[in-house]
């Protein structure tokens, strides 16, 4: 290995060079090529940043409740994972609803993003209420 190269790996962790040499154990031992783990990784770190973003719109949605407009319980979000197709026809991807009464409404936005905006409508209709502009 070539000095410039040793210097570039030098600032890598132990713990980090073990893991890749893990990682490149497994590939080889699974004869899987760079070519089809490099994909999956990039998506699975994009997942896993997905959910972190999400737990942390969660913990911040903790603090509000979302109500129902039908019967005012507070409502439930999921996701759904069903990709478009004869499942799902319509390629919804998340689904707000209740479980007091029949109230549900599907999107086609994650449900990141369907949080976040019920999350900025929701400090709105506060800062309306706290400015005397009752909604």
């Amino acid at each position: 290995m070539k000095e410039k190269q040793a210097n570039e790996l030098m600032g890598y962790a132990p713990r980090d060079i073990i893991s890749t040499l893990n990682v490149l154990r497994t590939l080889k031992k699974n004869k899987i090529t760079l070519g089809e783990f490099v994909p999956w990784a990039k998506a699975y770190k994009k997942e896993r940043e997905l959910m972190i973003e999400r737990r942390e719109l969660i913990s911040q949605a903790g603090k509000v409740t979302i109500s129902c407009p039908k019967c005012k319980m507070p409502l439930q979000l999921t996701t759904i994972n069903i990709p478009k197709g004869k499942q799902n026809v319509r390629g919804w991807k998340s689904l707000i609803f209740c479980i007091s009464c029949t109230y549900e409404s599907y999107s086609r936005h994650s449900a990141n993003k369907v949080l976040k905006k019920l999350l900025r409508k929701n400090k709105k209709s506060q800062q309306e209420v706290s400015n005397g502009n009752c909604v």
